[in-house]
């Protein structure tokens, strides 16, 4: 899973920059902070030199196979969706790694979650097993769309799930809805309650997103609170509405894979390019200008936060 976050730092000398670095480091009595390159704290005391730029994700955390549980919503609303639902979950299970991840779907409806019993899908299974999974969901059992329960009540209280999921394994949970969560759960405690099942948890929503450009859903339809529980675990979210969710989940399938390619946000001046890992200069990387990329030799290791630092070429113009 990549955390990205993008910063302009104003006015940073980049020749001082590595030093600044450096005494962060120094002064952290070996504490490893959020961000190495935390330079915004000693900015005021430099002089005008250009533009920084600070690019940022998170390598994901090691999994020792993974859990995938896909909740859907199987109102009347949704009946029309089931072609692109069948190819999404065909992406995912072609898109995985060739052993150790199972997949299994429940229903939207805490009731019937609570002794779902269905055996998960694994490595070397078929679309038309997955075809066959899909039709035994009920159908219209409740006019109440609720994710967050269906999907503690399932894991919490129905023992069958005990038998296929693990604890030591990964964790990608899949919300498939066109209405917002109804859940007695609010969004944030549910992503704590998730947060704390497994060590490395992904989460990826099929919903009606607020940035849509397919489709313009009424506001009670927008998956709101599914769109806030995936970007708390910086996930995939995918437009309900678009007409292919193919790509979308095939994302969401590589989020326990390692960063080997990371485009940069802006066009850098390439002698100022420096990255850092957990704070620490790294050196085992290649810039190609035609992709404007960085473009991994040995890649950083999982659970680790990566820094790309650069000035920016003198005609871009940036919204300040």
């Amino acid at each position: 899973m990549i955390r990205k976050i993008n910063r302009l730092l104003r006015n940073v000398n980049f020749f001082l920059l590595g030093i600044i670095a450096s005494a962060l480091l120094l002064l952290s009595s070996g504490c490893t902070p959020d961000y190495g390159v935390t330079v915004e704290e000693v900015i005021e005391v430099i002089q005008e030199h250009g533009d920084v730029w600070v690019d940022s994700f998170e390598q994901p955390q090691y999994v020792d196979g993974i859990d995938i549980l896909w909740i859907i919503d199987r109102s009347c609303s949704m009946s029309n969706d089931d072609l692109k639902l069948i190819d999404g979950v065909e992406a995912m299970m072609s898109n995985m790694p060739t052993s150790n991840w199972r997949l299994s779907m429940i229903p939207m409806d805490e009731d019937y979650a609570s002794d779902w019993e269905v055996f998960p899908l694994v490595p070397g299974d078929t679309v038309d097993d997955a075809q066959d999974m899909l039709d035994d969901l009920p159908q219209n059992t409740s006019s109440i769309e609720a994710g967050f329960d269906s999907t503690i009540v399932y894991m919490e209280d129905n023992e069958y799930a005990d038998t296929w999921m693990r604890p030591d394994a990964g964790l990608l949970i899949v919300f498939v809805s066109d209405e917002d969560d109804q859940s007695n759960e609010d969004w944030d405690d549910f992503a704590h309650w998730l947060e704390d099942q497994r060590h490395a948890v992904f989460v990826a929503s099929i919903v009606n997103v607020r940035a849509s450009v397919n489709c313009s859903p009424t506001p009670s339809a927008l998956g709101t609170n599914y769109e806030d529980a995936t970007n708390y675990f910086n996930g995939v979210l995918i437009d309900i509405c678009s007409d292919d969710w193919s790509q979308g989940v095939k994302d969401a399938s590589n989020v326990t894979e390692l960063t080997e390619v990371y485009t940069l946000s802006e066009t850098p001046e390439p002698d100022s390019i420096k990255v850092f890992v957990e704070g620490q200069e790294y050196s085992s990387w290649v810039y190609n200008e035609y992709f404007n990329r960085i473009e991994f030799i040995v890649l950083p290791d999982y659970g680790t936060l990566v820094e790309i630092v650069y000035t920016i070429e003198p005609e871009q113009e940036l919204d300040a």
